[in-house]
């Protein structure tokens, strides 16, 4: 008798216009996922072993198509909500237009993907979402208005899916990202010196990779145990009283 093949997991990835987004994608690819990825800004570069979907998640439209797509690809494992785009921008020198469109790409998007993408994994009765945020989204950035709010907002609507919409075999779960290399000089502002010293302020040393993103992501995807969780990924960073010498 065959033995029967073991089927690949399935992982779709809501934003790869960001580097963390793309290094998602590659890692999981890479791992032997298959990997479908939103990629409705045309620049986006292509990824060996990931097939990119044309849908827009922040249009309702757009997100019915994907769930007519997902239905008839199968079963799916993961949804993984990367919308992470920082932008220096002060209270009292930013119009409203400018804070509302960075806001609708991290909340609007991360809303709609939960709505649609969260009534599909209850149907099928698995799958888990995974929310890539920050933790500004409880301390301020005193650089990024719009960043820290849309963090705060995306890590309420991950609490209220994960009791409203975990049922079965799913899991909503956030991970509350501490510094990247590619954040501190976007973060770094004269309200706080909390980016000046960014890795003195961390025990080991090492800001936090995207790789160990990626890592982590893997490690959670399947256990609807951990529904509503909230990890803080950053190496210590907010332990910190001063800088370390």
């Amino acid at each position: 008798m065959e033995k029967q093949e073991k089927l690949k997991m399935r992982i779709l990835i809501s934003n790869i216009e960001n580097e963390l987004g793309r290094k998602l994608a590659a890692d999981f690819a890479g791992w032997g996922f298959d990997v479908y990825a939103l990629a409705c800004n045309k620049a986006a570069e292509k990824l060996s072993g990931v097939a990119y979907l044309p849908y827009d998640p922040s249009k309702e439209t757009d997100m019915e198509e994907l769930i007519g797509f997902m239905a008839a690809v199968g079963n799916w494992d993961a949804l993984v909500v990367s919308p992470r785009r920082i932008q220096a921008m002060h209270i009292l020198l930013e119009d409203e237009r400018r804070f509302q469109a960075l806001f609708d790409h991290h909340v609007k998007t991360a809303f709609l993907l939960t709505k649609y993408v969260g009534r599909y994994f209850a149907k099928q009765g698995r799958g888990s979402v995974i929310y890539i945020g920050s933790f500004h989204d409880e301390k301020p950035t005193g650089a990024s208005l719009p960043f820290s709010c849309s963090m705060g907002a995306i890590k309420m609507l991950h609490r209220e899916a994960a009791i409203q919409m975990a049922g079965r075999g799913n899991a909503y779960i956030l991970l509350e990202v501490g510094p990247m290399e590619q954040d501190v000089e976007k973060m770094r502002g004269t309200i706080s010196p909390l980016y000046d010293h960014t890795k003195d302020c961390i025990p080991r040393r090492e800001l936090i990779r995207e790789g160990e993103i990626s890592q982590t992501v893997k490690k959670l995807i399947g256990d609807s145990s951990l529904n509503g969780s909230e990890i803080r990924v950053d190496a210590g960073f907010l332990l910190h009283y001063e800088v370390r010498k």
